[in-house]
């Protein structure tokens, strides 16, 4: 299968902005604060678990569970 850039696809400007609102919506009003800032922090500023660990001033373990339930959640309202 041929890669294609986003760009050139035929999708609109209004869809892509649509789903970005739904991202929005479901982190601010399904993910608690804890889940929100781990979640935010690792895609959106790129840090490492063990470096959202130590600027939570918690164990990494509890880091990786509140990630992964957060991914859930997301995943689960993120569904078509």
């Amino acid at each position: 299968m041929k890669s294609t850039p986003y760009n050139s696809c035929k999708a609109s400007r209004r869809d892509r902005d649509l789903q970005l609102e739904r991202v929005h919506r479901i982190l601010n009003q399904e993910l608690t604060p804890a889940q929100r800032e781990v979640y935010t922090a690792h895609y959106l500023q790129g840090m490492s678990i063990p470096a959202i660990a130590r600027m939570r001033g918690v164990n990494k373990t509890s880091v990786y569970r509140i990630f992964y339930r957060a991914e859930k959640k997301m995943q689960k309202f993120l569904m078509y």
